[in-house]
């Protein structure tokens, strides 16, 4: 525990959607969710504190590559005001199930607790010949 208000030993990182109905900077349509607007990547500690500025983009745009801009932001904000995320668990969801963003965790120090993503998983699919 740091500075007793912020608790650094967990992080934890999402996505959010937000629908711009007059307008904005950076819309894309979503068609998932089916509205025109944005998304935010944020990342909390263990209090839901806000520890790093949100890392916006268009609508129309996967979350798992927002990562890296976002962790960017993490570390600048860390060393500006003395927070060390050393040993810190990043928690995320399966979104952001990728080798570059556990090795990105990695790098910083940090252990990866995502939720394996299945699809972003490569088998070892080998097919055996049958004989007759």
């Amino acid at each position: 525990m740091q500075n007793h208000l912020t608790d650094c030993t967990i992080l934890h990182g999402d996505g959010s959607s937000t629908a711009a109905k007059k307008g904005g900077d950076m819309l894309g349509y979503n068609g998932h969710k089916h509205f025109k607007g944005e998304k935010v990547v944020a990342i909390v500690d263990r209090n839901g504190n806000v520890i790093s500025p949100y890392t916006r983009a268009s609508g129309n745009q996967n979350e798992s590559p927002l990562f890296e801009s976002a962790l960017h932001s993490l570390k600048k904000i860390a060393s500006a005001v003395g927070l060390d995320f050393k040993g810190s668990v990043m928690s995320l969801d399966g979104a952001y199930d990728s080798k570059k963003n556990r090795k990105l965790i990695f790098n910083a120090g940090m252990t990866p607790n995502i939720n394996e993503n299945k699809r972003n998983r490569k088998k070892n699919q080998t097919r055996k010949k049958e004989t007759f």
